[in-house]
């Protein structure tokens, strides 16, 4: 596995980053339009922040794991009849 980051993965990371911080910032302006009290509006950030951030993780290790690199290998459950 390559330790250094290429030109896409560095325009993937900023890209992910823009979105995450996008959706923030779309939340935040959501919330304030709804007259909740900040207090309710603050945990439905930080929770969200939080899923975020955990998600973000979750998708790292497993493509520095490996796990996204081959798919033919994995045997998948079948939902329909297969053959």
């Amino acid at each position: 596995m390559k330790n250094n980051l290429s030109l896409p993965a560095v325009a993937w990371l900023l890209l992910t980053v823009a979105c995450m911080t996008l959706i923030i910032i779309g939340l935040r302006a959501i919330l304030k339009k709804t007259g909740w009290e900040k207090r309710r509006q603050q945990k439905i950030m930080t929770g969200t922040a939080l899923l975020l951030s955990i998600w973000t993780v979750l998708l790292l290790v497993l493509s520095s794991k490996g796990f996204f690199s081959d798919f033919s290998a994995r045997d998948w459950p079948c939902w329909f009849p297969c053959q």
